[in-house]
């Protein structure tokens, strides 16, 4: 409902805005022909579904790139708001464990950010708790952060986060 009334505004002086106002209103599909007359009007050229570029021009959304333990990157497109182990979890990242459920009492959850994204998202800044853990995570670095206390920003779209090759589940020490 919030993106068709984006999307009312957008079209303000088009000859299809009463009908996508009736169509917002009604909670009804929009017809094909509108749906034509919206892509090209927001540069879209697949016709079969009504998409729009809302996100990108709104920036709900980052890309982000894990490497997961094989070496795989995976990019996935992730929530600005959103807790970055809920991200991972949600996108089967493989190494990616979360086991005390993003609560800051184990290390499966470790992630390796690289230097310059590391420094420039600020997230040098970690609270003790965190350290604590960090301490008994594998193939610690300096780069190293428990991802369950990191939330997604607009600043991380494009970085890279690797996973280390094991996880030590500091719970047990």
């Amino acid at each position: 409902m919030f993106l068709l009334r984006r999307i009312t505004n957008l079209l303000k002086f088009s000859n299809t805005n009463l009908l996508i106002k009736q169509q917002c209103f009604r909670r009804t599909a929009l017809p094909q022909q509108i749906s034509k007359d919206v892509s090209s009007l927001l540069g879209k050229t697949s016709v079969g579904h009504f998409h729009t570029t809302t996100k990108k021009l709104f920036k709900d959304e980052v890309t982000l790139h894990f490497v997961d333990r094989n070496g795989t990157k995976l990019t996935i497109e992730a929530e600005v708001g959103d807790n970055l182990l809920d991200v991972a979890k949600d996108a089967d990242i493989d190494g990616v464990e979360g086991a005390c459920g993003g609560t800051l009492a184990c290390s499966t959850c470790h992630c390796i950010f690289q230097e310059e994204d590391f420094e420039r998202l600020g997230l040098e800044d970690i609270d003790e708790d965190e350290l604590d853990m960090l301490d008994l995570a594998f193939g610690l670095t300096d780069t190293s952060r428990l991802v369950c206390a990191i939330e997604v920003t607009e600043g991380m779209d494009g970085i890279e986060i690797k996973v280390p090759i094991a996880t030590n589940d500091a719970r047990g020490a």
